[in-house]
Protein backbone atom coordinates (compact mmCIF):
# COMPACT_ATOMS: atom_id res chain seq x y z
CA UNK A 1 0.00 0.00 0.00
CA UNK A 2 1.24 3.48 -0.78
CA UNK A 3 -0.01 6.96 0.13
CA UNK A 4 -2.11 8.82 -2.42
CA UNK A 5 -0.02 11.83 -3.35
CA UNK A 6 -1.84 15.03 -4.22
CA UNK A 7 -5.12 13.98 -2.60
CA UNK A 8 -7.57 16.87 -2.34
CA UNK A 9 -8.05 18.25 1.19
CA UNK A 10 -11.06 16.88 3.06
CA UNK A 11 -11.40 13.77 0.90
CA UNK A 12 -11.30 10.13 1.99
CA UNK A 13 -8.06 9.82 0.01
CA UNK A 14 -6.43 12.57 2.09
CA UNK A 15 -7.63 10.92 5.31
CA UNK A 16 -6.19 7.58 4.15
CA UNK A 17 -2.87 9.23 3.24
CA UNK A 18 -2.64 10.98 6.63
CA UNK A 19 -3.28 7.73 8.50
CA UNK A 20 -0.92 5.81 6.22
CA UNK A 21 1.93 8.25 6.84
CA UNK A 22 1.34 8.21 10.61
CA UNK A 23 1.39 4.41 10.74
CA UNK A 24 4.42 4.17 8.47
CA UNK A 25 6.37 6.57 10.70
CA UNK A 26 5.47 4.49 13.77
CA UNK A 27 6.51 1.24 12.09
CA UNK A 28 9.82 2.72 10.87
CA UNK A 29 10.55 4.02 14.36
CA UNK A 30 9.84 0.57 15.86
CA UNK A 31 12.19 -1.03 13.35
CA UNK A 32 14.87 1.51 14.31
CA UNK A 33 14.44 0.72 18.00
CA UNK A 34 14.74 -3.02 17.37
CA UNK A 35 17.86 -2.46 15.22
CA UNK A 36 19.38 -0.30 17.97
CA UNK A 37 19.04 -3.10 20.51
CA UNK A 38 19.91 -5.99 18.17
CA UNK A 39 22.76 -4.85 15.95
CA UNK A 40 22.74 -8.10 13.98
CA UNK A 41 19.67 -6.66 12.20
CA UNK A 42 21.50 -3.58 10.87
CA UNK A 43 21.73 -3.26 7.08
CA UNK A 44 25.48 -3.84 6.89
CA UNK A 45 25.20 -7.01 8.97
CA UNK A 46 23.45 -9.44 6.68
CA UNK A 47 21.68 -12.43 8.22
CA UNK A 48 22.95 -15.32 6.07
CA UNK A 49 20.05 -17.70 6.58
CA UNK A 50 17.07 -18.73 4.53
CA UNK A 51 13.96 -16.50 4.84
CA UNK A 52 12.21 -18.83 7.33
CA UNK A 53 15.18 -18.85 9.73
CA UNK A 54 15.71 -15.09 9.25
CA UNK A 55 12.08 -14.52 10.24
CA UNK A 56 12.58 -16.64 13.36
CA UNK A 57 15.66 -14.61 14.27
CA UNK A 58 13.74 -11.34 13.87
CA UNK A 59 10.85 -12.71 15.95
CA UNK A 60 13.29 -13.82 18.67
CA UNK A 61 14.84 -10.35 18.71
CA UNK A 62 11.39 -8.79 19.15
CA UNK A 63 10.47 -11.18 21.98
CA UNK A 64 13.78 -10.49 23.73
CA UNK A 65 13.25 -6.75 23.20
CA UNK A 66 9.85 -6.98 24.89
CA UNK A 67 11.38 -8.91 27.80
CA UNK A 68 14.11 -6.25 28.12
CA UNK A 69 11.46 -3.50 28.10
CA UNK A 70 9.45 -5.30 30.79
CA UNK A 71 12.66 -5.53 32.85
CA UNK A 72 13.33 -1.82 32.22
CA UNK A 73 16.67 -2.46 30.52
CA UNK A 74 17.65 0.69 28.64
CA UNK A 75 18.36 0.70 24.93
CA UNK A 76 22.05 0.86 24.07
CA UNK A 77 23.28 3.92 22.23
CA UNK A 78 24.52 3.08 18.74
CA UNK A 79 27.76 4.74 17.68
CA UNK A 80 26.90 7.54 15.24
CA UNK A 81 28.96 5.80 12.54
CA UNK A 82 26.60 2.79 12.61
CA UNK A 83 23.38 4.79 12.32
CA UNK A 84 21.60 5.67 9.12
CA UNK A 85 20.47 9.28 8.59
CA UNK A 86 17.01 8.74 10.11
CA UNK A 87 18.50 7.03 13.16
CA UNK A 88 21.01 9.86 13.59
CA UNK A 89 18.21 12.42 13.43
CA UNK A 90 16.00 10.47 15.84
CA UNK A 91 18.91 10.05 18.26
CA UNK A 92 19.58 13.78 18.19
CA UNK A 93 15.89 14.64 18.61
CA UNK A 94 15.59 12.30 21.62
CA UNK A 95 18.81 13.57 23.19
CA UNK A 96 17.71 17.21 22.81
CA UNK A 97 14.28 16.35 24.23
CA UNK A 98 15.81 14.73 27.35
CA UNK A 99 18.16 17.68 27.89
CA UNK A 100 15.51 20.41 27.78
Amino acid sequence: MTPILGAAPGTPEEHYTTLHCRVRHTVERCIGVIKARWRCLLAHRVINYDPIMSGKIVNACIVLHNIANASRIALPELPISEMDNDQQRDSLVNRLWRER
